[in-house]
């Protein structure tokens, strides 16, 4: 009898000491169902209640400025939690993580975000096509494409200027356009990154799109399955991003130039905000804040969610342990 061997595949990463599939259903528990989170060890010295209203006050506004139901809008947002560091299950980014622990070695992760974008393009266009999820999906993918540190001040810094008179038609006051990255407005950014980051060699291959898939498969398990999918959608979201890698530039600017278009796509903020939020406060239970941004992050931008200074785990480098 021959028996053949089999050789465990390494988990994907999301930071050195976090496995990417755990954080994914972290940040998407921490947005549909904080109250879930709140039973879990790890966020002992979370305040879930505060958290939760907050997130409550965002979905309730989108859903007036949108016109689309809070249960539409709470499972969208929750999706793109779930979906905002997938672009990192590319194999281009997971070698990256070879590099944890060496000493004067950078994890180069740029660009990941516009992956992660393009996954959740298609993952909305599925929902929408097999009559899963109809909702204007453009903030939602908008959001993930704006989670990125270059413009991390910007849009935190713009929705605290409304903190002290946050009231639905405030929101009209955010417009995404007026925010700068490098000089460029987000349009030109995000064609500019697009382009850079494929001369680069950081872009999906198609042996990437079965670890996508794996990993999404996944987002069924938040919130004790509150998202029912099938394999129809899971076979046209595999399907379309397939076909994408065959010409990846193409359908990447196709992508950028669809989503440019939609007025909605200046609502993208408050979900790159809610993001944000809930990423950092994952990294930070786990002891994963970044040098950069360790103390300005834990006093002012989430001071409010915490009830100690200290994190649960011993910190270590995001980057390089």
């Amino acid at each position: 009898m021959i028996r053949h061997s089999v050789i465990a595949m390494p988990t994907p990463l999301t930071w050195c000491n976090h496995d990417l599939e755990t954080h994914l259903r972290n940040v998407a528990t921490l947005v549909m169902c904080p109250g879930e989170a709140a039973k879990q060890e790890q966020y002992r010295n979370v305040r879930i209640g505060r958290l939760g209203r907050g997130i409550n006050a965002i979905v309730n506004s989108l859903s007036v400025i949108t016109g689309w139901p809070v249960k539409r809008v709470r499972t969208a947002l929750g999706i793109s939690a779930y979906l905002h560091d997938i672009g990192k299950a590319l194999s281009i980014y997971q070698r990256e993580f070879e590099k944890c622990g060496k000493e004067n070695e950078i994890l180069l992760l740029d660009g990941y975000q516009i992956w992660s974008a393009w996954v959740a393009y298609h993952v909305f266009e599925g929902l929408e096509t097999l009559k899963i999820l109809r909702i204007d999906s453009t903030p939602y993918i908008i959001g993930i494409m704006l989670y990125n540190d270059d413009i991390y001040d910007a849009v935190i810094d713009e929705y605290y200027q409304l903190k002290d008179k946050y009231k639905p038609s405030d929101l009209e006051d955010l417009i995404l356009g007026e925010i700068q990255i490098g000089g460029l407005s987000i349009e030109e950014w995000a064609r500019e990154a697009t382009t850079k980051f494929i001369q680069e060699g950081f872009y999906p291959r198609p042996s990437d799109v079965e670890e996508i898939i794996k990993l999404l498969k996944h987002i069924e398990e938040i919130c004790g399955g509150a998202l029912k999918l099938n394999h129809d959608f899971y076979d046209y979201v595999k399907t379309a991003l397939s076909n994408d890698t065959a010409s990846i530039k193409e359908a990447a600017e196709d992508m950028v130039d669809k989503l440019m278009s939609v007025v909605s796509r200046k609502y993208g903020d408050f979900v790159a905000y809610v993001i944000t939020i809930t990423d950092y406060i994952d990294s930070w239970v786990h002891g994963i804040i970044s040098r950069k941004y360790g103390e300005e992050i834990t006093q002012i931008t989430f001071k409010k969610y915490i009830k100690t200074k200290k994190p649960n785990y011993r910190p270590t480098n995001r980057f390089t342990d």
